[in-house]
């Protein structure tokens, strides 16, 4: 009978403890503090930002938001499963290089990705030109990805690049760190606070160091 228990115990008290434990730590973090404002001004930057950008650097593993040159806050992140510099979405890496955030969304499905999502201009022209060298796309998805950004709208997630790729939630620090796919991730309380003080337009420079 005692082993009957221990093998219960093991088999399901163990994975529905931490799923406790992770619901439980998502919603600590869903209700953190701003810290923000009171970082900015530390550093010495006017709050609101008046000319915020995005720094991320995957071995460092860290998110800088910066003001100008003046860096008012960094974050931990976790990020995409795979090693970096994504070619197409089978990767489950995170890009590099220069994006923008290009929208701004509350999510439902927050055990998931969080209850935010910055999400970036994915894939710009530069990444999709760099997959069409490759092989990666067809010269279909590249016109595709070419004419959206040409118009201004929403570039196609359709394609081998996959996406939406951006900045979400669930980054907790018992986690790997490459869990991701390809997205940056924050915890729930740092992507409540970017999310609110970031706004469309922001640059995003994603770097390997």
């Amino acid at each position: 009978m005692l082993g009957v228990i221990r093998k219960f115990v093991l088999c399901v008290g163990l994975p529905v403890a931490f799923l406790f434990t992770l619901v439980v730590a998502g919603l600590l973090q869903e209700f953190a503090p701003d810290g923000l404002p009171t970082a900015a001004r530390d550093a010495g930057v006017p709050f609101p930002l008046k000319d915020p950008r995005i720094v991320v650097r995957i071995q460092p593993m860290t998110l800088a938001l910066y003001d100008g040159d003046i860096l008012a806050k960094r974050y931990n992140i976790g990020y995409g499963r795979a090693p970096v510099g994504r070619v197409s979405d089978r990767e489950n890496s995170t890009p590099l290089g220069e994006f923008v955030i290009a929208g701004k969304e509350k999510r439902e499905d927050v055990l998931c990705h969080g209850s935010r999502f910055l999400r970036f201009d994915f894939p710009t022209e530069e990444v999709a030109h760099r997959a069409w060298e490759a092989g990666a796309i067809t010269d279909d998805d590249l016109d595709a990805i070419l004419s959206a950004h040409a118009e201004g709208q929403e570039p196609p997630h359709d394609t081998p690049l996959g996406g939406p790729l951006g900045i979400q939630g669930n980054f907790f620090f018992f986690l790997e760190r490459r869990f991701t796919d390809g997205s940056i991730a924050l915890s729930n309380g740092d992507i409540n606070e970017l999310y609110e003080h970031v706004e469309i337009g922001t640059p995003v420079m994603i770097l390997d160091r």
